[in-house]
């Protein structure tokens, strides 16, 4: 399994910042199209997640695990600033626990075991770090 992590400049006519797209390719392969990603928005700032509130997004193409550059209907553009293996520990519809190392500078704490869970609110996920890696490699 792969992860993204894009930056996604929005254009002015969305209501949305400049936000992060962290994009999980799922272990349920039986999707009717190829949407296989599942996608968190996270904001740029703090550069680390822990305790973080995620908005959910709706599964995205599996084209945007390598994919930069404009994205369709005036939604700005998209710019891959990191990617990697992911290693699934468990993925069901209340827990989401994965490993994965980050590359890019500013976001290589987050390297490690995460848990995302839902909160009450609608489409909203809490980030907590399960283990965060001490010595990470900065090999692709």
């Amino acid at each position: 399994m792969r992860f993204a992590l894009q930056k996604h400049v929005t254009s002015p006519s969305m209501t949305r910042p400049t936000h992060l797209d962290l994009m999980l390719q799922s272990r349920q392969e039986n999707s009717p199209d190829d949407r296989c990603l599942i996608t968190f928005e996270i904001p740029l700032e703090p550069s680390y997640w822990g305790g973080l509130q995620l908005r959910r997004l709706e599964p995205h193409r599996w084209v945007y695990l390598d994919y930069s550059g404009p994205i369709g209907e005036d939604r700005g553009t998209v710019e891959r600033i990191d990617h990697g293996i992911l290693d699934w520990r468990r993925q069901d519809e209340w827990e989401l626990v994965f490993a994965l190392t980050l590359t890019n500078s500013t976001y290589r704490p987050n390297s490690g075991i995460w848990r995302l869970t839902p909160a009450p609110q609608d489409s909203v996920w809490v980030a907590e770090s399960v283990w965060v890696a001490e010595h990470v490699s900065t090999k692709p």
